[in-house]
């Protein structure tokens, strides 16, 4: 196995989920709100991953 260690760019990840996903939310505050759920979700998961498999 190799021991390169990938470590992924959580604002990249992130943006890139946002802009992947279909906001059909009534009203745009409701849709900037889902939006940035999305986002900071996103980004936590990978902050997370990194520091888990990177110590």
């Amino acid at each position: 196995m190799s021991s390169k260690k990938i470590k992924i760019n959580p604002d990249k990840f992130a943006l890139a989920v946002v802009s992947g996903s279909t906001l059909t939310e009534s009203d745009d505050v409701k849709a900037s709100k889902m939006a940035l759920k999305r986002y900071l979700s996103a980004y936590l998961l990978i902050e997370d991953y990194n520091c888990k498999r990177h110590p």
